[in-house]
């Protein structure tokens, strides 16, 4: 029996024994509940704290907040910024600009040695660029304060924008591309973005390889320089110092710097979509639940509406025992979780939606049931108890907004960089409160347009109760991530063929000819140390293969081993957590690995289209390269370097993906070591490089050409 099933009864239990109890007794012999014994008086009306503000000649605004509590000095830059204003072809400039302003250092101090010192001084410099504002935060103590400005004046005025730095930022950059559909809730949140704002839109574009590809140090250069001017920033400092005091330092520190009266557009808050009934399905054949969303743009805070918008959200799926969760969770069981958000953004309209997390087998049963409950909230008031507990829930969450004087401060500047009235927050609690049962009804009817929600699905189609058809027109949804752009090639022509196929010829008689040729199978175990993020592990393999489908690999990691393995037409793969089928584009990828085998194609070239391509340096050494076509289908291909004089490898080009991150990338192997292993040369040593970092070290403790192996390795496990 489920956990809250169980409560479920206990509380239903306990308002029987309730009601039967009071049957009778007299309200004024009735005992108080527990809770009612309680007396809490009205919330205070917020109080916003005493700050100096003031603009330097150059345009830098300044917002001082002096605080005696503790002897720190924390504040934060705002700049009117953001990735709304990178071009298209540069997805994900911003967030390197803003990731890369900090960790890059400074002209005078570099990166290492400004992490060492901010480490001493037990402060922080931290910067970062969001869709629509950049912004720095820094804290360091009182006795500290003149190196702490030194450097805060460094990280914006004088950023190196290391190469390295830059190098590791978009390597993140690429890992993020790669996960970004392990996540269920991620894959939905992001679509459901696309089809409310249209897929081009500023907001709803996706980095990808390409994009990322596209970013250079010019161009981070040039959209620090365009952006971080004095007169398009504003510096909020709060903390242990004489205001006087602390705004003679601020000038000293940044009144030279010249203004750069940059023109910044109005952030691009309309949609480039249409809203109208859509059903958007992605197929996950590897989740066991649906998720699915439904909604329409929604509002800006400083919409009139946003007050009613507020408290009817709440009332529908804003909270615990709202209505979507009694109906479609409670009352039907259809759902490990459900709500809605109200839609509202203080930048930027928000998207309001209603959600569901639900099994695959009631994924179009739990889409009616929700959608059904949001019409509800669109023909009739809400209960006067829905409305007073909504409320109450909103202005009680409300309180920690304001707990400090800092948080008060940081939503005032950042409210006037938006743009709205200055008594915002004064106002918030009295509109709040002023919202009632017809304003929840008639924000519902006049902006909620259920007959227009775009619904977004992803899950495994095959199990649910239904296409959703009867909801839309139902358009699939492709989630695939584009893989980055390999090289361009030139176009093969007879003499480069023909020039290939020689050069792979006498390589294939200097690995061994005949014992090549006729190597139908191979065993072959080795260790490998693997590079990641600074740390060293070493994984143990073995692998036997029947030339040209059919592998079995075992690969000992720290938590235990995983087996993949490739029978023909079928695969599967077996870790500590159980054994699946591997299909699909995975299974296609499982074959070409073994095809991709340099000694393999070395005794079968005549299989695969090839061409000579200009000559390489491979480790500083010249090198003949023969460019295959693995699958040409796939655009899957594979460089082979060889030495001119002894027509042995030297190493290999391909794109691959990088075992922890995931990232797609050009991969080069550099091969020593080579071994006669009955007549065939064999490479025992091997250097794996990713995207130009070394990846991994492959170290050859057995090859064994033609061995006799038992098929039987190559059957899926029942478990």
């Amino acid at each position: 029996m489920r956990a809250d099933r169980i409560l479920g009864r206990a509380i239903a239990a306990l308002l029987l024994l309730t009601l039967v109890g009071s049957v009778g007794v007299s309200p004024v012999h009735a005992a108080k509940k527990p809770w009612e014994k309680f007396h809490f008086g009205d919330l205070p009306d917020l109080k916003i704290p005493d700050y100096e503000r003031h603009e330097l000649a150059n345009g830098l605004t300044v917002y001082l907040l002096e605080d005696h509590t503790w002897p720190l000095i924390d504040g934060r830059v705002l700049v009117r910024t953001g990735s709304a204003f990178e071009p298209a072809a540069q997805v994900g400039l911003a967030s390197v600009v803003g990731d890369v302003l900090r960790t890059g250092g400074t002209e005078k101090t570099p990166a290492d040695e400004l992490d060492a010192e901010l480490e001493r001084m037990g402060a922080y410099i931290e910067s970062n660029i969001g869709d629509t504002s950049g912004s720095v935060q820094f804290s360091f103590l009182k006795q500290d304060i003149d190196r702490g400005l030194n450097l805060l004046a460094e990280v914006l005025r004088t950023p190196a924008f290391d190469q390295d730095k830059i190098d590791v930022t978009l390597t993140g950059l690429r890992a993020s591309v790669a996960r970004r559909n392990d996540d269920l809730n991620g894959i939905v949140f992001r679509e459901m973005q696309r089809a409310v704002w249209g897929k081009d839109h500023p907001y709803a574009r996706n980095v990808e390889y390409s994009t990322i590809d596209a970013i250079d140090r010019d161009s981070i250069v040039d959209f620090y320089k365009y952006f971080f001017v004095p007169d398009n920033m504003s510096i909020a400092i709060w903390g242990d110092f004489d205001p006087a005091t602390m705004l003679s330092a601020i000038e000293a520190h940044f009144g030279d710097w010249p203004a750069g009266n940059p023109t910044i557009p109005d952030l691009p808050n309309e949609p480039l979509e249409t809203p109208r009934r859509r059903v958007l399905v992605a197929n996950k054949d590897d989740v066991t639940q649906a998720r699915i969303h439904a909604g329409q743009l929604g509002m800006r805070a400083d919409d009139p509406d946003y007050y009613a918008m507020s408290v009817a959200n709440r009332v529908l799926g804003g909270g615990f025992g709202d209505r979507l969760f009694n109906e479609v969770r409670t009352n039907r069981g259809l759902a490990y979780n459900v709500g809605s958000t109200a839609g509202v953004g203080f930048e930027t309209p928000g998207v309001f939606q209603a959600y569901v997390g639900t099994k695959s087998s009631t994924a179009e049963e739990a889409l009616g049931v929700m959608l059904d409950t949001v019409e509800k909230m669109r023909e009739e008031p809400v209960s006067e108890r829905e409305l007073r507990d909504a409320k109450d829930a909103i202005l009680n969450s409300n309180v920690f907004n304001y707990v400090s004087s800092s948080q008060i401060l940081n939503r005032k500047i950042s409210l006037e960089y938006l743009g709205y009235p200055e008594d915002f927050l004064e106002t918030y609690n009295e509109k709040i409160r002023a919202v009632d049962a017809n304003d929840v009804l008639d924000v519902m009817k006049r902006r909620i347009h259920p007959d227009r929600f775009a619904i977004v699905a992803v899950g495994k189609t095959e199990e649910w109760d239904g296409d959703l058809s009867g909801f839309g027109p139902v358009e699939e949804l492709d989630i695939s991530i584009p893989e980055p752009e390999g090289p361009e090639f030139p176009d093969p022509t007879d003499e480069t063929v023909e020039a290939g196929r020689g050069v792979l010829a006498a390589a294939q008689t200097a690995h061994g000819g005949s014992a090549l040729v006729h190597m139908s199978s191979a065993e072959r175990k080795d260790t490998v140390g693997l590079s990641v993020n600074g740390m060293d592990l070493s994984i143990r393999s073995h692998a036997k293969v029947i030339y040209p489908d059919r592998a079995y690999t075992a690969v000992t990691l720290p938590f235990g081993e995983i087996v993949q393995c490739v029978n023909g037409d079928s695969g599967w793969a077996k870790t500590p957590q159980g054994t699946q089928s591997v299909s699909g584009d995975d299974l296609t990828e499982m074959r070409n690995q073994i095809i991709r085998d340099p000694l393999y194609i070395l005794g079968h070239f005549d299989a695969f289209p090839v061409q000579l391509l200009p000559g390489e340096e491979i480790q500083e050494k010249a090198a003949d390269v023969v460019l295959v076509w693995v699958n040409e289908d796939d655009e899957d291909w594979l460089k082979l370097y060889f030495d001119p004089e002894t027509h042995l490898l030297l190493g290999t080009q391909a794109k691959g993906t990088n075992p922890m991150t995931q990232a797609v990338g050009i991969q080069d192997t550099y091969v020593s070591d080579l071994r006669d292993v009955d007549g065939v040369k064999v490479p025992f040593a091997s250097t794996v490089m990713h995207d130009g970092e070394k990846l991994m070290e492959i170290e050859t403790t057995l090859f064994s050409v033609n061995p006799k192996i038992d098929e039987t390795i190559f059957e899926q496990p029942s478990s």
